[in-house]
């Protein structure tokens, strides 16, 4: 069971959990709305190797969760307004839609920052951006400085959102030639 707070205007906070069955609570590193699977995960991984003789108390369970950080993963930047999250494929994108639809204040303007692998298709990034309209307040397409050649271009996925996404017809789309570029221009618009 999630026990969740976000005040309002801010970035959520990480999640705590309880255990329905034991009535433990774990106060959870990261945030996300797919993290209750993960931690579901966990949790009956632990209890099947204590059950084998590798014994991992309880505490350690919840000093592990609760330390947990894991980089690109929901990972909130709040002074740019920013969530970095490195979602790779279709189901990636509706769970970050997900945890953005359910975790964020409606009210929050955020940026999204957005690379894409030549061996995925442009359509993938526009269910995460069609629902969004109100939330985003721009895009800022970029692709990883040593990884060129692999990724689609910043202007032809500038491009792709301008022609393809009615709802970011009014938002700004700038193209950044890296991650650091494009940081370095939110900053500079913000």
């Amino acid at each position: 069971q999630e026990q969740r707070t976000t005040a309002p205007g801010h970035f959520p906070e990480p999640s705590r959990y309880r255990n329905l069955v034991s009535g433990e609570t774990y106060a959870l590193g990261l945030v996300g709305t797919y993290q209750k699977h993960n931690l579901a995960t966990v949790l009956a991984t632990c209890d099947v190797l204590n059950r084998h003789g590798l014994t991992i108390s309880p505490k350690a369970i919840q000093l592990g969760l609760a330390q947990v950080v894991w980089p690109g993963r929901f990972q909130v930047l709040e002074s740019v307004r920013l969530i970095v999250d490195g979602s790779h494929n279709l189901d990636g994108f509706k769970s970050l839609k997900q945890t953005c639809q359910t975790q964020l204040p409606q009210t929050m303007g955020l940026f999204v920052g957005l690379s894409l692998q030549k061996n995925r298709p442009l359509e993938m990034a526009l269910p995460l951006l069609q629902d969004l309209p109100q939330t985003v307040l721009g895009v800022v397409c970029t692709q990883p400085k040593d990884k060129v050649g692999l990724y689609h271009t910043p202007m032809e996925l500038r491009r792709f959102l301008r022609d393809h996404s009615p709802a970011l017809r009014t938002r700004p789309i700038w193209a950044a030639e890296s991650p650091a570029e494009a940081l370095w221009m939110l900053q500079r618009w913000l």
